[in-house]
C-alpha cells in the first residue's frame, strides 16, 4: 500500500535512506551518507511531501517530493529493491502531479536507467557542489 508518511515513521526512513544511499552510490564514501543523516531526519523529510510504500507491516521505500514537483529522494529498502516498489511509488506521484524533476548522479547507472524507462528526459548535466559528481537534471510530464 502506498500512503502519505506519518510524522512517527521519519527515524525509520531515514535509517532506510541511509541504507540505500550507501548501497546505491559505492563511488561516494559511505562517511558522506553518514555524515547526511540527521539532516535528513530533521529536516529534508519533514519538510516533503513524503508517500511511503507499507507491506505486511513494514515500511519497504518512499518517495519525497519538495518545491512543489521536485522527487528530492525515492529509496527502496536494499532487501526489497527488484519487486517493483520504486516502479509503483513512482507511477503513483506521475498520476498526483502534471510534472516531475529530479537529480540524478551519472554514474548510478541503474537509476538513470530507470528514470529513462519510466519517461524522465535529460535536462541538463552539472557537478554537484557536495559531491563534486557529475548529476543528470531530469524531467517528466504528462
Amino acid at each position: 500500500m502506498i500512503r502519505l508518511m506519518r510524522q512517527h515513521e521519519i527515524p525509520g526512513l531515514a535509517r532506510l535512506w541511509l541504507e540505500a544511499s550507501i548501497a546505491a552510490h559505492a563511488f561516494i564514501p559511505a562517511s558522506f551518507w553518514q555524515e547526511k543523516l540527521k539532516i535528513v531526519e530533521r529536516e529534508h523529510l519533514p519538510a516533503a511531501v513524503t508517500y511511503v510504500y507499507e507491506e505486511a507491516g513494514s515500511l519497504r521505500g518512499f518517495l519525497s517530493v519538495s518545491g512543489g514537483n521536485f522527487i528530492g529522494g525515492l529509496f527502496v529498502a536494499v532487501a526489497d529493491q527488484r519487486r517493483g516498489i520504486g516502479k509503483a511509488m513512482l507511477e503513483e506521484a506521475q498520476l498526483r502531479y502534471p510534472c516531475l524533476e529530479l537529480h540524478v548522479y551519472v554514474r548510478n547507472c541503474e537509476a538513470v536507467r530507470f528514470y529513462l524507462q519510466n519517461g524522465f528526459k535529460p535536462i541538463s548535466f552539472f557537478k554537484g557542489d557536495d559531491t563534486g559528481e557529475e548529476s543528470i537534471k531530469m524531467r517528466w510530464h504528462k
